[in-house]
């Protein structure tokens, strides 16, 4: 028979799997920058702040000390955390596919750079954008949003209970889609700008095969692309931060 402090015990680390698997998907907190022990503190100190919204479920949660029973419950919660936070982590892998696109739409691919995220050495677009995103993620108050929002998961899932498999695996794939869908919008005027001037470059190349048209445009696509950029780079950000807002959903 448990104790009442077992009980306790058990529930606040049935918090914690949730809450630490969450921000360890989540942009920014899961930045290899951040020290782990650092991170822990974090989450533990979410965990504890979270913990009085789910004192009541105690109860009901039928928390046991055996251990197939206790490990399904950190599975039940590790596997909610995962389902919220995953479709953020997609939504900023596409930020970073629709960088290394538009690199390659205006003629910059080789140039590398050092993403903030996964420290893998990728394109200066991608590590620009992502950046960019991960900083208007904290400055305008979303990572906040995300931790009251994983607070009210415990609304539709309550404690050590495992969520709909059908509608964790339909919010997958509709985080994956919309994340694709997304980044294919925010991109198009590059899309549109690389299909005319190679369709553009093409046609005068036929005109005039003597002349290596390819190599005499390119200068111009570099810089009517950095151009467009310049243009509409702000309103890119500004119209992922909205979908990302959306996506949080709080």
């Amino acid at each position: 028979m448990n104790l009442p402090g077992d009980e306790v015990l058990l529930a606040l680390f049935l918090v914690f799997a949730r809450v630490g698997t969450c921000l360890m998907l989540l942009p920014g907190f899961a930045a290899a920058q951040i020290l782990q022990r650092l991170r822990l503190f974090i989450a533990f100190a979410i965990t504890l702040a979270v913990f009085p919204l789910v004192e009541p479920q105690i109860n009901t949660a039928g928390i046991t000390t055996e251990p197939a029973g206790l490990f399904l419950k950190i599975a039940a919660e590790m596997a909610t955390g995962a389902a919220f936070a995953l479709p953020i982590r997609f939504l900023f892998g596409a930020l970073s596919f629709m960088g290394e696109s538009i690199m390659q739409m205006i003629g910059l691919n080789p140039i590398p750079g050092i993403m903030m995220e996964e420290g893998q050495a990728d394109t200066t677009l991608s590590a620009f954008f992502n950046t960019s995103a991960i900083v208007l993620f904290f400055a305008l108050g979303l990572h906040a949003n995300a931790i009251l929002a994983i607070a009210s998961s415990y609304q539709l899932v309550p404690l050590g209970e495992f969520a709909d498999f059908t509608g964790i695996m339909v919010r997958l794939r509709d985080g994956i889609s919309d994340a694709f869908v997304t980044v294919l919008r925010l991109m198009a005027p590059f899309l549109i700008y690389a299909l005319a001037i190679n369709f553009v470059s093409g046609i005068v190349n036929k005109l005039t095969p003597n002349i290596p048209v390819y190599f005499v445009a390119t200068p111009f696509l570099i810089a009517g692309g950095a151009i467009l950029l310049y243009w509409i780079g702000d309103d890119i950000l500004a119209l992922f931060v909205t979908v990302l807002s959306q996506v949080i959903g709080f």
